[in-house]
């Protein structure tokens, strides 16, 4: 039972920490990210009270939307020579139980937020009807 804990918790490509990795190198990559923060980058969770990196767990949780979808959002701190900030994501699971960025932002200490992926676009959802209290303001009219 341990070991199958360990397998799927630690060393899945959808657990936290494998994510925490692939996120915290797109970090390190992107070029505005490192104009701001410094080459070398360093990535850690929230502070525990202790002195040692590994008692900083990142701050992640998994939820299902309406539809059924699993969805994790994480947030993690950046530190480089040249300043510090915090990152945020929300990855969805896809239907081949992998999961995709909606978006990674990084927002720079006293700076202005780092887009590294963009949330989507979300479409307007426009009716030609409108309602107030239930009540149709431009019904449709029948051709009778």
């Amino acid at each position: 039972m341990t070991i199958y804990y360990i397998v799927t918790e630690i060393f899945s490509p959808s657990a936290d920490p494998m994510l925490f990795n692939k996120a915290v190198k797109k970090v390190e990559q992107d070029p505005e990210c490192q104009r701001v923060f410094g080459i070398p980058m360093k990535a850690y969770g929230e502070n525990a009270g202790g002195a040692w990196v590994h008692d900083r767990p990142i701050h992640s949780q998994r939820v299902k939307d309406k539809d059924g979808k699993d969805h994790l959002f994480m947030r993690f701190h950046i530190q480089g020579p040249s300043g510090m900030g915090l990152a945020q994501l929300e990855m969805v699971k896809d239907e081949s139980g992998s999961f995709d960025y909606r978006y990674l932002v990084v927002d720079p200490k006293g700076g202005s937020r780092i887009y590294i992926v963009k949330p989507a676009e979300r479409k307007a959802r426009a009716s030609s009807r409108t309602s107030f209290l239930g009540f149709e303001l431009n019904p449709r009219r029948s051709s009778s």
